[in-house]
């Protein structure tokens, strides 16, 4: 079954601040474990969250079932690095192409081929890695059955 393309944007951008982030070679399961950990270290910082959840897939290990992911959180002040977690001031996606994914993990690299074709043929050459502004709360990440999220790519330029 193919995921029917959305209107892919161009010159699209996003910005998030004070982020805690922090970049993980795991399993759908340590994801949570890692998830709670984080949400558990900013509670105690007395930090909330402002935006949504930002993830960036780097690598797919499909005979391990693991993922390199990075994941950043968007919050009302900048947190102290710790451990694992490291504090970013901003993420700024400028010149971008966007657009909007519903539908299970598993079409992603699909759904990528699609942008990268849309792209060749409109003479646009983009760079990884891709980034998932999801809509909703990722719990596991990569090992939930479906996202929904705004997907945004960098352009290069000519």
């Amino acid at each position: 079954m193919k995921m029917p393309m959305h209107e892919i944007r161009e010159n699209t951008g996003y910005t998030a601040n004070n982020l805690i982030t922090f970049r993980e070679k795991a399993t759908a399961s340590q994801l949570q474990l890692i998830m709670g950990e984080l949400n558990d270290y900013i509670k105690s910082t007395g930090a909330h969250r402002t935006g949504c959840i930002i993830s960036t897939i780097h690598t797919l290990y499909m005979a391990t079932g693991e993922v390199d992911v990075e994941v950043f959180v968007p919050l009302d002040r900048e947190i102290p690095s710790c451990g694992k977690f490291a504090s970013r001031g901003v993420l700024e996606l400028d010149d971008c192409l966007a657009t909007y994914f519903n539908g299970a993990y598993c079409f992603l690299p699909e759904f990528y081929t699609d942008i990268y074709r849309w792209a060749k043929n409109n003479k646009i050459e983009i760079e990884q890695p891709f980034y998932i502004v999801h809509a909703r709360d990722p719990d596991a990440l990569w090992g939930m059955a479906s996202v929904e999220a705004e997907i945004y790519v960098r352009t290069k330029e000519s």
